[in-house]
Order: C-alpha cells, then sequence, then structure tokens
C-alpha cells in the first residue's frame, strides 16, 4: 500500500474514534494508568530512570507508525518520568496522562475533519 494511502486510513481511523468519543475516552483512561504502571516500574534502581523509562515508552509508541504520536510520546514520556520521580509514585503521571488524553480528544480531532463533509 503506498503511502498516502495509509495517511488516508489513518486520518479516516482518527474520525470514526472521535466521533464515537465515549470509547475512546475510556480507552484514553485505562491506557493512560496501565502504560504508568507499566512503563514506570522498568527504570527503578538504573542509572538514568528518567532517559529509560521514556526510551521504552518512545519505542512503544513506534509500533503505531505515526510520527506526531511518536515526537509526543519523547515529551510527555519525558514529563512522566520525572513526575514518577519527583513524587515517588504514579499518581501525577496518571492524573497528567489523562489530562492530556482528555485535551487531545476534545481538541485533535477538529484538525482532522474531512474537509469535503465539511465544506457541504
Amino acid at each position: 500500500m503506498s503511502r498516502g494511502g495509509d495517511n488516508r486510513e489513518q486520518r479516516a481511523h482518527i474520525r470514526q474514534v472521535a466521533r464515537d468519543g465515549k470509547r475512546a475516552g475510556e480507552a484514553g483512561v485505562s491506557t493512560g494508568a496501565g502504560q504508568q504502571i507499566g512503563h514506570g516500574d522498568q527504570a527503578i534502581g538504573q542509572a538514568h530512570p528518567v532517559a529509560l523509562s521514556t526510551a521504552a515508552y518512545s519505542l512503544a509508541t513506534v509500533t503505531t507508525r505515526n510520527p506526531a504520536l511518536v515526537l509526543a510520546s519523547g515529551v510527555m514520556g519525558t514529563l512522566f518520568a520525572a513526575q514518577r520521580r519527583a513524587s515517588g509514585g504514579i499518581q501525577a503521571p496518571v492524573l497528567t496522562h489523562l489530562t492530556w488524553s482528555t485535551l487531545m480528544l476534545r481538541y485533535l480531532p477538529p484538525l482532522f475533519r474531512d474537509t469535503k463533509v465539511a465544506s457541504s
């Protein structure tokens, strides 16, 4: 499949998820908590826990083949790891992840509206 086809399919998928906001919101909350639990413990006791946790978080996101999501995972992964290190727990990064996911679900989908449908 051509690269352009992949992009169209990804945009269509984003629009479909945006239409089903409740399901997307539930998925965002549960995956955010799961990611913090999963990525939070793996770097404990290591020489560079923030860097290792961020690298693992970013590498896991590479599988989506979504460059914007990979970039965001690097930035947010660093923030989440720093919060875990500073607070000694996962409550702060889970709440930040929940806020981030909620904002993205609210404000990102309009950027991917189908212009043909919107102008009709």
